[in-house]
């Protein structure tokens, strides 16, 4: 959302009029990193568009509201929004190494805490034999809705055009 005031324009986060304020509730049955994902993502997206302290502060204040009809913990937001502020603000110190690691992404099946503690062990034992390697993990819920339903129709053979569009 883009505001005009005679020589100095301001920005910050628009919402449709259709907006709800429905994002994922925390009862959900996903790992607690998606949950504390949302909240960064909501926090780094008021950070890059609202154009001063105002204009955030006035946006991690609506972020807060939208998250508690969410169900969630307010603990939890006001650690992740400080966390994040921190971060932001103080200066980063370059210690980054010269070569970047090879990045490699493992995906996993979401069985609530059992999944987390294979995903602990597994980062440990990797990291140690494979320090050259950031090991990236991804949890998959197991079960899903377009596992459940058809999302689009069968076409019947007579229909088919037979016709190779690529080689």
């Amino acid at each position: 959302l883009v505001h005009r005031n005679s020589s100095k324009m301001t920005t910050m986060v628009y919402r449709k009029p259709t907006f709800t304020g429905l994002y994922m509730n925390f009862y959900t049955c996903l790992p607690n990193c998606y949950k504390i994902g949302l909240i960064k993502t909501l926090l780094h997206r008021a950070y890059s568009i609202c154009s001063n302290y105002q204009l955030i502060h006035t946006e991690i204040l609506n972020i807060k509201n939208y998250l508690l009809l969410n169900s969630f913990n307010r603990q939890l937001i006001d650690n992740t929004v400080k966390h994040f502020l921190n971060r932001m603000c103080t200066s980063k110190i370059n210690n980054q190494p010269t070569v970047e690691k090879q990045k490699m992404c493992i995906v996993l099946p979401y069985y609530g805490i059992f999944t987390l503690t294979i995903r602990n062990q597994l980062r440990h034992l990797l990291s140690h034999a494979y320090p050259q390697i950031n090991f990236q993990f991804v949890l998959r819920s197991i079960t899903r809705l377009g596992d459940k339903f058809r999302i689009k129709d069968k076409m019947p053979i007579d229909l088919a055009s037979n016709v190779v569009y690529e080689y």
